[in-house]
């Protein structure tokens, strides 16, 4: 019998890997393995249905994969397409919006269909030039990847003084929740940048028995080297002022979130290790853990950049299908915390170290006060494009003014119902911590983009104020007053532990494309605040 001579179709299932590889070849840094098997899993199925209209129109496998090529093509890459062809303007008019660049999508699939039934005898060579295209490609990607890996820098020296001396023992030891609320704005900052007065949470939370900072501050102006540094009760190894941070030193910073010094110390104390998994990667496979907490497990920020880039970009902006909507999977994610950190029960056996990363008040904005999701059309009056991060600045800032005072309510009036919840429990009263990893944001929003690397007045006046509550036994206002973030977590252990971590001197320091050191600057906010403060 003569030898079948018609090419293999692999190209379909090669294409369908592509956008995912692609994906995380550019966000190497900040990507992870295991963000990667579902949605290559739903492609790879996708690219199999996709296959199925085409063997029932042609009864042959060569045209049905040319059509799914082109159908997976369409629908993972018409977000990057239409995004920026929705920008332009000609005049009044908008030439590539959806209701054009749609049917224009439809009208060559259904001209590529009817071609490959008019060209029966195109149907190998194109098979075979697709199948060598999609693997070239494909190679090129996992290429990229391994090289970004290959590359990604060792990991980080943890700072001087990993073996933490203790004390004499208590007798108890009491669970600690360390609750972080993204970019919520110390009470002074938020009054003069939003005028929100948030003094009666913060007064409930005093009726309970926790301390309030006055004139705290953060030690980092962006989320990575301020948590890096909080819990590893340290300042940042390998850095110097002025050093230029390019590449950026992220995945160095997220290797010392998840193998931080005070989740090892802790769990070598005999505690029970808890952590939550927020919608930042740095959050995910954290080291010394006896639970891992994912709510949501297969939406995360890269899932949520490959919808963006899809098609279904076209049913979240016309349909305004919301479940589809990677911002208001956020709000999902944030509410499954919140939610969880509420109803999980206390260990009988083991006292619990138990960290939760809260992305909010953090952009993007989609809670209102009442928790309930701010609807799109209420942002798209502000500017919004698909993503706040993708919205002009100027669009930006209008959000920022506007959404971000309710999502800070939402947020304050949660960690309160939750620390009641925690302190009502029958047995030892646990320490709580409820603090921000950095202040708002506002005042860099409004800098022109060349502008952002550098820190100005505005800036340090208002990101560097953070909110720090405390409830611990013996703990007196004169031990809050003044902190910085980098020494919150050392007093904890030191006062709840008896761990030997005396407080470091106060460091501050601005994360642009070079450290910039901002120690004194920030010292003269703090002394004015607490200046404020004591005046009646």
């Amino acid at each position: 019998m003569p030898r079948d001579s018609r090419p293999l179709v692999w190209h379909p299932f090669l294409l369908a890997l592509y956008p995912v590889v692609f994906l995380y070849a550019a966000n190497a840094g900040e990507a992870r393995l295991n963000q990667v098997w579902f949605p290559s899993a739903v492609l790879e199925i996708l690219a199999g249905i996709l296959i199925l209209p085409g063997l029932v129109l042609y009864r042959d496998l060569r045209p049905a994969g040319i059509l799914a090529s082109a159908f997976l093509v369409a629908f993972c890459f018409y977000g990057h397409v239409s995004r920026p062809l929705g920008q332009i303007h000609l005049g009044e008019l908008t030439p590539f919006r959806h209701r054009v660049l749609v049917p224009l999508m439809i009208l060559a699939l259904l001209g590529l269909a009817w071609g490959l039934l008019r060209r029966r005898e195109s149907w190998s060579g194109l098979t075979s030039i697709l199948n060598s295209a999609a693997a070239i490609l494909l190679v090129l990607a996992l290429l990229q990847a391994g090289q970004a890996e290959l590359a990604r820098p060792p990991r980080t020296a943890l700072a001087p003084g990993e073996a933490i001396t203790r004390r004499p023992p208590l007798q108890t030891r009491p669970d600690i929740y360390v609750l972080i609320a993204d970019e919520y704005a110390r009470t002074d900052a938020m009054l003069e940048t939003f005028g929100v007065d948030d003094s009666a949470f913060l007064e409930n939370l005093r009726r309970m028995g926790f301390v309030v900072a006055r004139g705290s501050q953060c030690n980092y102006s962006r989320t990575t080297p301020s948590l890096a540094s909080f819990l590893n009760l340290e300042y940042l190894p390998d850095l110097q002022p002025d050093d230029l941070l390019d590449p950026p030193r992220d995945p160095h910073w997220a290797d010392m979130i998840r193998r931080n010094r005070a989740m090892a110390y802790v769990r070598s104390q005999g505690y029970r290790t808890v952590s939550y998994v927020s919608s930042w990667t740095a959050t995910q496979g954290i080291e010394n853990l006896d639970l891992e907490v994912d709510l949501t497990p297969h939406f995360n920020e890269f899932t949520g950049l490959l919808i963006r880039g899809s098609f279904i970009s076209f049913f979240q902006d016309v349909l305004g299908l919301a479940d589809l909507d990677p911002e208001a999977a956020h709000r999902v994610r944030v509410l499954d915390i919140l939610d969880d950190l509420q109803a999980r029960p206390r260990d009988p056996d083991r006292p619990t170290f138990t960290f939760a990363h809260i992305p909010a008040p953090h952009e993007p904005f989609v809670l209102r006060a009442d928790g309930s999701l701010i609807p799109r059309e209420a942002k798209e009056r502000l500017g919004f494009k698909n993503s706040f991060f993708y919205s002009t600045p100027e669009a930006q800032e209008r959000m920022y003014r506007a959404l971000y005072p309710d999502q800070a309510r939402f947020v304050a009036g949660r960690l309160e119902t939750i620390a009641r919840t925690l302190l009502e429990r029958p047995g030892p009263k646990p320490i709580v911590l409820i603090a921000s990893d950095h202040g708002s944001w506002l005042s860099w929003v409004r800098l022109p983009h060349q502008e952002r690397y550098e820190p100005s007045p505005e800036v340090l006046a208002e990101r560097y104020p953070n909110l720090v509550a405390l409830h611990m036994p013996g703990l007196r206002q004169e031990d809050l007053d003044g902190i910085s973030l980098v020494n919150v977590l050392r007093l904890i252990l030191r006062e709840g532990l008896q761990a030997d971590l005396p407080p470091l001197p106060d460091r501050f320091f601005f994360v642009g494309k070079h450290l910039r050191e901002v120690t004194e600057p920030v010292l003269r906010n703090r002394r004015a605040a607490l200046r404020a403060e004591r005046t009646p």
